[in-house]
């Protein structure tokens, strides 16, 4: 989080076995310089969040359910995301995907990961802009320019 603006640096998607969660996580915050991670904590993620803090991750409870349903989040954060404030990687490997995912919510089969960054807009503007799981405050860099994810036009190697 940048000057009010979420760069989205990296995208797990895949099973992952309880026991393999706090590592998975582990590694991202290692790759990506995270120092907090937040959990949704709603139904089966209150055990991840537990097995987290047994691993000794600093991590942090977020309660999505209080946000409503994930069409009701994501329309919470919509004009956050009208305004440029999420920035995506142009070149990232997991961008057309996740391109794909945002354009077709909320009819895909897939919704995750745009409920996901969904969750991280309502941590950054309601929360201060503090530690977001899969993001890293960026300090004593130019800001990136902007990309608008839904046209795909930044060239390579930019933001």
């Amino acid at each position: 989080l940048l000057q009010g603006t979420l760069f989205l640096l990296d995208v797990q998607s895949g099973k992952y076995g309880a026991p393999d969660i706090p590592a998975a996580i582990r590694g991202s915050m290692v790759r990506n310089q995270t120092n907090e991670v937040w959990v949704e904590v709603d139904g089966g993620g209150l055990a991840i969040y537990q097995n987290c803090v047994a691993a000794g991750l600093p991590v942090r409870e977020f309660h999505a359910k209080k946000w409503g349903d994930k069409e009701t989040r994501a329309h919470t954060v919509t004009p956050y995301m009208e305004q440029g404030r999420y920035v995506f990687l142009a070149d990232a490997p997991w961008l057309p995907n996740f391109e794909h995912q945002l354009l077709i919510f909320p009819n895909g089969a897939h919704d995750d990961e745009v409920d996901t960054l969904t969750c991280a807009g309502i941590v950054a503007y309601h929360m201060g802009g503090v530690g977001i799981a899969g993001s890293r405050e960026i300090r004593d860099k130019p800001k990136p320019k902007r990309v608008d994810i839904l046209d795909g036009v930044a060239p390579r190697g930019t933001w």
